[in-house]
């Protein structure tokens, strides 16, 4: 158990803590306990994936600098956790537009084990849409706020709804969500 147990590897390894954020001890130890068995069974579904805007299928996401340092400095690359949040589209280290794998995304490969293959890339912003400094400030204010959220999922004893709360009141009192709960894409830029 080089790596730590399968609960530890599961909470420090993994996008779980983010999707048991809001959930109750109940779903943490059920969802602890499948990813220790062989068997994943209905994991995604007791979390509501299917159901909810994540889906039952995540991208896959990889920076190509950070694949070039792992294969260094590891022989391999591997995805990177905080790549993978929800609302991550940007490396926070190299501040270069995240790439997905196609495979994934496909279907063909979506249950098996893969590592990130630039060959197997696509670029998530497609080269037909025009960057502009706008653009790449508002993604990397969302990467910065994805990122913290995922980094305080982790924390234990840290109350998330009041986190939740907060946040909102950042928006609000910043300009970028009004009071009925609408973000403001605009101002956020």
């Amino acid at each position: 158990m080089r790596l730590g147990s399968a609960a530890e590897i599961a909470m420090n390894h993994t996008i779980l803590p983010v999707l048991l954020a809001f959930r109750g001890d109940g779903d943490r130890s059920d969802a602890l306990a499948a990813m220790g068995s062989p068997r994943l069974g209905a994991l995604k579904s007791r979390l509501g994936l299917p159901a909810s805007g994540h889906g039952a299928m995540s991208l896959l996401k990889a920076c190509l600098s950070c694949m070039a340092i792992d294969v260094a400095s590891h022989g391999t690359a591997y995805w990177h956790v905080e790549h993978q949040l929800s609302g991550v589209w940007l490396c926070a280290k190299h501040r270069e537009l995240l790439h997905f794998s196609s495979s994934k995304r496909a279907g063909q490969r979506r249950f098996d084990w893969m590592l990130p293959d630039s060959g197997d890339l696509q670029e998530c912003v497609g080269n037909s849409l025009h960057i502009t400094d706008a653009f790449l400030v508002a993604i990397s204010r969302l990467t910065t706020v994805a990122i913290a959220a995922g980094s305080a999922a982790k924390v234990s004893g840290i109350d998330l709804r009041a986190y939740k709360d907060a946040a909102w009141t950042g928006l609000q009192d910043g300009g970028h969500a009004s009071k009925a709960g609408r973000l403001r894409a605009v101002e956020a830029v």
